[in-house]
């Protein structure tokens, strides 16, 4: 996929000296259409994906985990071929990347200008000559002045202060030219402030299964504030008049899921599985009418009694059987029967083909919350009836390869390169279902939703619950393949999956600030008010069709998150108090010591210039903050907030697992309470007197 690199051996090896593969050989896709054909035609314009690069230059300070960018060309490039532009990412991953390279079409009667052209003149953006920094010599960034009627898609980066030569890239024509954005943030020099010089990959402004922008692979280097849309690059439009001809076609989607179907692993906590959507309607599921609501009727197995289109106006809505066993029964779902119900979609103009996994559960369990040192039970907050949570895999046209997953969670989710993903099987990726509240996640452990140490638990781990998405997979829906696709008379239900819950939040509220010490009721209670109705769990939510993202690209996810991953060595043993204090203050770690890695939350300017807080990866964060943790001196479990700026995390008591339940014990549990009695052998614990022996059982 692309060279390695060779730094100078005075500088430390960094994850983008190693070029990423995915785990096996991609397989000969099924023939048919343009799919995996290397090649597409976006309409008067070739392209190609180019994921072998010659380096230019590196940097080994700044950008993310301050430990630099390097800035690529793509290389080899095809016989006729231009490059459009250069290519650069963090050095905090592996190399894994791609850029297009183009050619004009033959024909092109309907225009009297080429489609390429080379740059009248090249604009000097940046230079590291004036910035005191580990670096591979200078370097030096270049935005390309395109001839009238054409716009520049890429910068130029050169080791030397000459212009480079004027057929080094090429400028496209503007009518094949769309409006991209700054997306994510790929470097920027030590110390700059968020108006600085940054460097962005790069999206497509409209994104979705009619938008034709096209991602071009490359960067934009801004220096000062601007707005998304004030860029001097911009993307490629796809103008073919039949896009969809480089989509998969059936047997090639089929294919594809044999490649690439997650494996869906749920806590071994868990009680509230998956179902297929027939087992939950045929297993005593029923239709309610708000004007004869007394008098709910089953549903047919396909749905096909349901009302059909329409809007979210409160008139229908599913609920449980009426008796109360039936009930229990359905809430935990049927994970062998479980199905991956699909909806197979162009997205990036048709460059790539996104499969959306939906699963379904009968019931959303309760939601637990973290509270400093607490791990409290939630009561009813969280609970609802039917549960749509998905997985997003996007594949490349170009070749058929895996380049990205997405994990819905909640409301908004993740986007995970493939190089930071764990895979099983092969290529297939893996994902972690949380406990209760089935958000996916790429790692196990537990991922906080909230911050200052309070928040809504994420926890997974794995267990001998696995789903195969593979086994039952069912495509409902693939717009592009017209009258093929048969969609079910369940997935046009347009209402509540489940019934508006009549509990009142404050009671819940004030059931949990009963067992908290006093200062920390209100920041429980301001945290609580603070979280989003998809996760307080009021009501049934809708189903796929309905969400923004059928249509559209997916929501990525809001940065207030700190992401806490333990990685178990081996099952923790029962240690005792004693050896609990030890291994928290350098006595060393017992057998079975449970190793924490927590995500990093660095100040990242946004393309707007503001800074935020973003987490970065796990997959990330285990190599760069290994040497900052020795192990034995620090918590099993770690606030990200603890990794803002270079003081290191303050050591907290590790979990006594001889005053938790018998759980505890098991690989993964989703509770590691502190002990009271090492908390208050801590010096460097405030424990209220306030709190007493039961307190550390919550």
């Amino acid at each position: 996929m692309g060279n390695c690199l060779s730094l100078s051996s005075s500088t430390k090896a960094t994850p983008i000296e190693t070029t990423f593969k995915l785990p096996s050989p991609l397989p000969a896709w099924p023939s048919g259409g343009g799919f995996a054909n290397g090649i597409i035609n976006l309409g008067g314009l070739q392209v190609c994906q180019i994921s072998s690069f010659n380096k230019v230059w590196a940097t080994h300070e700044g950008g993310p985990d301050n430990i630099g960018a390097t800035f690529f060309e793509p290389s080899p490039l095809p016989q006729g071929f231009y490059m459009l532009g250069c290519y650069s990412q963090p050095n905090n991953k592996p190399l894994f990347g791609w850029a297009l390279a183009a050619k004009a079409e033959d024909d092109q009667p309907s225009s009297p200008s080429p489609a390429l052209q080379q740059p009248v003149d090249y604009t000097r953006v940046w230079s590291s000559e004036s910035v005191k920094m580990k670096k591979d010599g200078d370097g030096y960034v270049w935005l390309p002045t395109a001839p009238e009627g054409y716009a520049a898609v890429g910068h130029v980066v050169t080791s030397s202060p000459e212009k480079p030569p004027l057929d080094k890239i090429r400028c496209v024509r503007t009518d094949l030219t769309d409006q991209c954005q700054a997306d994510s943030w790929i470097w920027g020099p030590p110390g700059a402030a968020s108006d600085g010089f940054n460097v962005y990959s790069l999206t497509p402004i409209d994104r979705g299964i009619q938008a034709r922008g096209v991602p071009v692979g490359t960067f934009l280097a801004r220096n000062g504030k601007a707005s998304p849309n004030d860029n001097n690059i911009a993307c490629l439009k796809n103008t073919n008049t039949q896009p969809n001809t480089y989509m998969p076609n059936q047997s090639q989607i089929d294919a594809l899921l044999q490649a690439y179907a997650p494996f869906i692993y749920f806590h071994p906590d868990e009680v509230y599985l998956p179902s297929s959507v027939g087992w939950f309607f045929t297993n005593g599921a029923l239709l309610y009418n708000k004007d004869q609501e007394q008098n709910p009727v089953p549903i047919e197995p396909t749905g096909a009694n349901l009302p059909q289109g329409g809007s979210n106006d409160g008139a229908y809505w599913l609920d449980l059987p009426v008796d109360q066993g039936g009930k229990d029964r359905v809430k935990k779902g049927d994970l062998p029967d479980a199905e991956a119900n699909l909806h197979i979609k162009p997205m990036l103009g048709s460059t790539f083909t996104d499969i959306a996994i939906w699963i379904f559960y009968p019931f959303n369990g309760p939601a637990r919350a973290k509270v400093q040192f607490f791990n409290v039970s939630l009561g009813k907050i969280g609970e609802h009836v039917g549960d749509w949570e998905h997985v997003t895999l996007r594949v490349s046209n170009f070749t058929g390869q895996l380049w990205s997953v997405y994990f819905s969670q909640h409301s908004k989710g993740i986007w995970v390169d493939s190089s930071a993903l764990e895979f099983q099987d092969g290529n297939k990726p893996v994902t972690y279902a949380s406990l209760h509240g089935h958000a996916f996640y790429p790692k196990a452990g537990l991922v906080l939703q909230g911050s200052g140490g309070i928040g809504i638990r994420n926890d997974t781990a794995k267990s001998k619950m696995v789903m195969d998405s593979g086994l039952r997979p069912s495509i409902m829906a693939a717009e592009y393949l017209g009258k093929a696709i048969i969609e079910p008379p369940w997935l046009n239900y347009c209402r509540k999956w489940g019934p508006k819950l009549s509990y009142q939040i404050a009671d819940e509220i004030k059931k949990v600030e009963k067992l908290l010490p006093g200062p920390l009721k209100s920041a429980f209670d301001k945290f609580i008010r603070s979280i989003p109705d998809e996760v307080l769990g009021e009501e049934g939510p809708t189903g796929p069709k309905i969400k923004n993202n059928w249509n559209g690209d997916e929501k990525h996810l809001a940065p207030s998150v700190e992401i806490i991953t333990k990685s178990h060595v081996a099952p923790p043993e029962r240690n005792s108090s004693r050896e609990a204090f030890q291994q928290a203050h350098g006595g060393g770690p017992t057998r079975g010591h449970v190793q924490a890695h927590a995500t990093k939350r660095m100040a990242q300017p946004d393309p707007l210039g503001f800074p935020f807080s973003i987490g970065t990866s796990p997959a990330t964060l285990a190599s760069s903050h290994r040497s900052r943790m020795v192990s034995g001196t620090r918590s099993p479990v770690i606030s990200a907030g603890s990794f803002a700026g270079n003081n290191p995390p303050l050591p907290l008591p590790a979990p006594d697992s001889s005053s938790s339940s018998g759980n505890s014990s098991r690989a993964g549990s989703a509770d590691q309470p502190v002990s009271l009695a090492a908390l208050r052998g801590c010096s460097k614990c405030q424990v209220p007197e306030s709190w007493k022996v039961g307190d550390d059982q919550v």
